[in-house]
């Protein structure tokens, strides 16, 4: 079972490449929660997450999420992933500035009759609000 819902988390992961809502139909119950970073909260149900999944596309189109590492116990898995992109859509408003980002981060998945059920996320947005140029680099000061 831990390979089977490792293969489902990375479906999950290739959502925000491919910002396909078929593949979200596919890989997420109707009633999932996402527990996202602070900008983003709590979302409730499959349609607030197809909208959370076009709105990063739109900021990334050409982004690359990939598996970096992944442990599964139980109904849980837990993914270190990797995004790259260029960013050419408004986000966590910031307009686009068409910077290229690089950003980690890990998710919880919890999965129940073959479906994630509920999504935590960690993720480094301190590092990608100072690749866009929102934040001054670590070490500057702004005049």
């Amino acid at each position: 079972m831990s390979d089977v819902n490792k293969q489902l988390s990375r479906h999950f992961t290739e959502l925000f490449t491919t910002g396909d809502p078929d593949r979200a139909d596919e890989v997420l119950s109707r009633d999932v929660v996402f527990h996202g970073p602070t900008g983003i909260g709590d979302l409730r149900g499959l349609a607030e997450m197809k909208r959370l999944v076009a709105a990063y596309h739109a900021a990334f189109p050409d982004a690359r999420s990939t598996v970096e590492d992944q442990v599964a116990e139980g109904r849980k898995v837990v993914t270190r992933w990797r995004a790259r992109g260029t960013h050419r859509g408004d986000f966590a408003g910031v307009a686009p500035t068409g910077r290229e980002i690089d950003m980690q981060g890990i998710t919880i998945e919890q999965i129940e009759d073959g479906k994630i059920t509920e999504v935590w996320v960690a993720r480094d947005d301190l590092g990608l609000l100072r690749q866009l140029g929102a934040l001054p680099e670590a070490g500057t000061a702004e005049s």
